[in-house]
């Protein structure tokens, strides 16, 4: 049944707290979970506030009122005053992988310690590549 597919503590018609992209990076939000279908992702839940319990704005809500997660993206719904946070994430934001066991959103684990950061562009003396100069100051052509 539906049971099997859901985390612990987390209904149909309950409230959850959901992972879903926003600007960019992973985020929790309160949401309540509307349905379970056979494909995957298979949960559709409805965002309702942020994960500190405020009303959504233009700003701070997903692009999509509505969303298919996966049940490694939902927890069940801890009030922000009663979850207990030994990580130390910071309720006001921050990149997360996924809702915690507390109903708090994790900070990433393995996925950041991994992460290569982008090459940046180190300028040469001046005359050299990227100062302006023409090709046959660098001695191209």
């Amino acid at each position: 049944g539906e049971e099997e597919l859901l985390p612990a503590g987390v209904r149909v018609g309950g409230l959850c707290l959901a992972t879903t992209l926003h600007a960019g990076e992973r985020k929790c939000f309160k949401a309540v979970l509307l349905r379970v279908r056979p494909s995957r992702p298979r949960l559709l839940v409805k965002f309702q506030a942020t994960e500190a319990d405020e009303p959504l704005t233009s700003l701070s809500a997903p692009s999509s009122a509505t969303a298919y997660v996966s049940a490694a993206d939902l927890s069940p719904w801890v009030p922000p005053e009663r979850r207990h946070n030994a990580a130390g994430y910071a309720l006001r934001g921050g990149a997360a992988s996924g809702p915690g066991p507390r109903g708090e959103c994790r900070r990433r684990g393995r996925a950041d310690a991994t992460r290569k950061e982008p090459d940046r562009f180190v300028a040469g003396p001046a005359g050299g590549a990227g100062s302006g100069a023409g090709g046959a100051a660098r001695g191209i052509g």
